[in-house]
C-alpha cells in the first residue's frame, strides 16, 4: 500500500472549466498537500490532485483507490513520460453497472511498468462535501484489507438491525413513543452511514447522486428523533422544564432544515445542517442534569451521547468532507 502524502499535489479549479491540457501546464500552481488527507469540504470547486511516481518494485500491477464515494464527477488522466497512457471516468452520477471494478468506492488498475516515471492527475468534484484519500495497493494486499473493513462494517449494520428489531419488538409490546423514535435515530444513522460509505450505491445500482440528495432528509429526521427521544426519555415535562424548552427550540430547527434541505444546494445545506446536528447532540450531553437527578436514566443517556458525539459526529464533520481541515 501506498499513501501519496507528500507526493500527492492539489490545484482548486474554483470555475470548474479547467481541462486536462490546462492543468498539465500550470506546474506552478499545484501545491503539496502535506501529510494529511486533503479535505476541502463543501465546496463549489473541482479539484485536480496530481501524483508523480517511480515504480522501482517488479510489481506492475497496482489498484489506484479514491476512497471517498461521494464524489460526482471523478476523472483519471495517466502519463508514462510525457505520453497520455489512459484515461478514466467514474462518478455517483453514473449507474454502478458502469463501473469497470464494481466496489462501495472507485477502483483503477494502474498498470506502471519496472523503472518509468508515471504522472497520474485526478480531477474530482462534489456536491456532498469533498474529500482526496488517494491510495495505491498491490492487489493482493487490497484485497485483504477490504475483507477486514468489509466484516467491521459488516458487524456494524448487523448491530443497527439488531437495535431497530429489538427496540421496534419493545413498542409492540409496551407501547411508549420513546422507542418509536429509538428506531428513527437508529435507522437514519444507519441509512445515512450506508450512503457515506458507498453500501447504497451497490444494493441499488442507479445514479448515486439520488442517495446523497437524501441525506438532506436522514439528517434533519434524526436531529428530530433524537430531540423527541430525549425529551419522553427523560421526561423533561417534570424534570427539566427548561432543558425542554431547548430540545423543543432544536426541533422546530429540525423541521424548519427538513423543508429548506429540499430547495437549497447541498453546499449551502450541508455545513448548517451539521452544526445543528452538533447542537443537538451536545444538548443531549446531559451531564447537568444527570448531576442534578441522580437518576440511571440520565445518567445512562449521558455516558451514551459523549461518545455517540465524539465518535458519530466527530467524525463525520471531518471523515466524510462535511468541513474542510
Amino acid at each position: 500500500m501506498v499513501r501519496p502524502g507528500a507526493l500527492l499535489e492539489i490545484l482548486e479549479d474554483p470555475s470548474g472549466k479547467l481541462t486536462f491540457n490546462d492543468v498539465r501546464n500550470m506546474d506552478a500552481k499545484f501545491r503539496s498537500a502535506g501529510p494529511h488527507i486533503p479535505s476541502p469540504g463543501f465546496t463549489t470547486s473541482a479539484y485536480w490532485a496530481r501524483i508523480r511516481i517511480k515504480n522501482d518494485s517488479n510489481q506492475e500491477q497496482w489498484i489506484l483507490q479514491l476512497d471517498f464515494p461521494l464524489v460526482d464527477d471523478y476523472r483519471i488522466f495517466v502519463l508514462n513520460g510525457t505520453k497520455l497512457q489512459d484515461t478514466f471516468q467514474a462518478g455517483i452520477k453514473f449507474p454502478q453497472l458502469k463501473r469497470s471494478e464494481p466496489h462501495r468506492t472507485f477502483l483503477y488498475r494502474l498498470n506502471m511498468q519496472r523503472g518509468s516515471l508515471n504522472t497520474i492527475y485526478v480531477r474530482l468534484e462534489a456536491r456532498a462535501g469533498l474529500r482526496i484519500p488517494l491510495i495505491i495497493w498491490r492487489p493482493s494486499t487490497f484485497n485483504i484489507a477490504d475483507q477486514k473493513v468489509s466484516l467491521i462494517q459488516g458487524a456494524y449494520f448487523g448491530v443497527v438491525i439488531v437495535m431497530i428489531l429489538y427496540n421496534l419488538f419493545i413498542f409492540i409490546s409496551v407501547r411508549e413513543s420513546m422507542y418509536v423514535y429509538y428506531v428513527l435515530c437508529a435507522l437514519m444513522v444507519g441509512a445515512f452511514f450506508a450512503i457515506q460509505n458507498g453500501y447504497a450505491f451497490l444494493i441499488f445500482p442507479g445514479p448515486g447522486y439520488q442517495w446523497v440528495n437524501l441525506n438532506r432528509i436522514l439528517i434533519p429526521v434524526y436531529d428530530l428523533s433524537l430531540c423527541l427521544f430525549v425529551r419522553e426519555f427523560l421526561n423533561l415535562k417534570q424534570n427539566a422544564p427548561r432543558l425542554r424548552c431547548v430540545i423543543e427550540g432544536l426541533m422546530l430547527l429540525s423541521i424548519a432544515f427538513l423543508f429548506t434541505g429540499l430547495v437549497t444546494k447541498y453546499q449551502t445545506f450541508g455545513r448548517p445542517i451539521a452544526f445543528l446536528t452538533f447542537l443537538v447532540s451536545s444538548r443531549a450531553d446531559l451531564r447537568n442534569h444527570a448531576c442534578e437527578s441522580r437518576t440511571k436514566a440520565s445518567a445512562f443517556l449521558h455516558h451514551g451521547m459523549v461518545r455517540h458525539f465524539v465518535g458519530t459526529n466527530g467524525f463525520r464533520f471531518t471523515g466524510y468532507g462535511m468541513v474542510s481541515c
